[in-house]
């Protein structure tokens, strides 16, 4: 079998690829990119009436091999195909994964498997077979700002918008090189937009430029630590780097944020290690940052989140139907989140 590796920009240019094999590995340390082609072949072989039945998820530090090629062999209960995913590959002792690359010599039709890893060892004889076997997706990190453009014009076909030459180029210049962040900021632009069809260079300058050292996200930190100070001179730098209304994307932001403190809580709540609470139950937060949310958490208990949930949900009515200035609404909202006490 002729082994075929692509770059993860590659394979979702061309999705027919899918179509080539039954056996995918996708890897790298870049973990936006990993989470977007996981979920698009899942979401080819599988839909939601048959994935509670022909879809399964292991991991490769906790799991059997026997039970991952018992599943791959196993027929499909509705769906044409069973789709298993092997998170964690990596962690994988030998034993278990000499069982996973003799299950890939003689494969079933039926069965689609999907591993996931940090690196992919091809010395080794599992790995070099797996790797034979599989179409190989690599997801590296972007390593320039070009790597960024070519994301932004990847999203803006997805995503049927326009952007400016001069916007682009501001953009991937004023952020960190990194897809998540990349992607937290075009979400906060595309807010700010409306979901314009077109998006200029005052725009970007109006979302990222002026507001670049007192984001949201510092306001989100800031919350997460109960810093009170911190968290009103951001929110006004905020207001005073621009004229715009920033209120709704304001509490749509920080309604994210604490779903996923409450999310946190949760878990740690269902005795859950912190560990394995950001390394497996985070992917919606940039992996940087997974940590700091077990230290937000710390702060926060889920009746207090509820109560936030409750101003939230109150700062957004008012932002929608009252006539008074966003500042008025939001720096109390800011006060009594970092005001509210454990004991409630």
């Amino acid at each position: 079998m002729k082994q075929l590796n692509l770059r993860h920009y590659e394979f979702l240019k061309n999705p027919q690829k899918i179509e080539s094999t039954n056996a995918f590995l996708i890897y790298g340390p870049e973990n936006f990119y990993k989470d977007k082609i996981l979920s698009k072949i899942e979401n080819h072989f599988t839909d939601e009436t048959s994935r509670d039945f022909d879809h399964i998820t292991f991991y490769g530090d906790e799991c059997s091999g026997t039970e991952i090629v018992e599943q791959l062999e196993s027929l499909p209960f509705l769906a044409e195909t069973k789709v298993v995913v092997i998170k964690n590959y990596d962690k994988m002792i030998a034993q278990k994964a000499d069982l996973i690359a003799t299950y890939l010599q003689n494969q079933m039709q039926t069965s689609i498997l999907i591993i996931v890893a940090e690196k992919i060892d091809k010395r080794k004889s599992a790995g070099k077979l797996i790797s034979q076997h599989c179409l190989n997706i690599e997801c590296k990190q972007p390593y320039n700002s070009s790597e960024l453009v070519r994301w932004l014009r990847d999203e803006q076909r997805a995503r049927k918008f326009t952007m400016e030459n001069s916007a682009v180029n501001l953009f991937a210049n004023s952020i960190e090189t990194n897809y998540f962040v990349a992607n937290n900021e075009l979400e906060k632009l595309l807010i700010y937009t409306k979901n314009a069809r077109n998006i200029t260079v005052e725009d970007v300058e109006n979302v990222i430029g002026k507001t670049k050292t007192n984001t949201v996200f510092e306001l989100q930190n800031s919350l997460g630590q109960k810093n009170l100070k911190k968290a009103l001179t951001i929110i006004e730098n905020m207001f005073s780097s621009t004229d715009d209304k920033i209120g709704i994307f304001v509490i749509s932001m920080l309604t994210r944020f604490f779903l996923t403190i409450w999310k946190v809580n949760a878990l740690q709540l269902h005795n859950l290690s912190n560990s394995e609470i950001t390394s497996r139950h985070l992917n919606e937060v940039f992996y940087k940052f997974r940590g700091d949310y077990i230290d937000y958490a710390s702060h926060f208990s889920r009746t207090e989140v509820k109560q936030i949930f409750s101003l939230l949900l109150k700062a957004d009515a008012e932002l929608k139907s009252l006539p008074l200035t966003e500042k008025i609404i939001l720096e109390p909202l800011i006060i009594n989140i970092c005001r509210i006490s454990k004991n409630g």
